[in-house]
């Protein structure tokens, strides 16, 4: 099966606690070579899947940026993780247009009152985001209780 039909069954594979499945899923990001949009239905089956003893091949595929918008899904299983190594990865992937909204979705309910002032602190002093994408993530920072300055 050539990977462009791998990537259509994973689509299928997005059931909670399949890790039967997760083997399969993997080997489609390690043997990946077409374009991005591929891999997002990858990514999603991943995170629905939610197996535990994949996290550390996922930490490794959401820090290889080749993977690109494909990883938008695992940003979620970043959360999930709620270790150090993880944290450091999603700030990461803040610098990437293509993950940008997706990690900054998993900010809302994971990070710390002071870890999200500290960020949205780096952040909004940065060119990674637009006007209106500063004056969102002002209301979600509103909402977790800290301010930008």
């Amino acid at each position: 099966m050539d990977l462009h039909d791998k990537c259509w069954v994973a689509r299928t594979l997005a059931e909670k606690n399949l890790k039967e499945a997760v083997p399969f899923l993997l080997s489609i990001f390690y043997d990946w070579n077409g374009e991005p949009w591929d891999l997002w239905a990858v990514g999603n089956a991943l995170y629905v899947i939610d197996d535990k003893a994949s996290y550390s091949p996922i930490l490794e595929i959401c820090k290889n940026k080749k993977y690109g918008s494909g990883t938008q899904m695992l940003m979620g299983t970043l959360a999930r993780m709620k270790t150090p190594e993880a944290f450091q990865v999603l700030v990461d992937c803040l610098g990437d247009e293509h993950l940008r909204g997706h990690a900054i979705e998993v900010w809302v309910g994971w990070g710390t009152s002071e870890q999200f002032q500290f960020w949205s602190r780096s952040m909004c002093g940065k060119d990674y985001m637009n006007s209106k994408q500063k004056h969102g993530f002002a209301a979600v920072t509103e909402e977790k209780g800290t301010t930008i300055e």
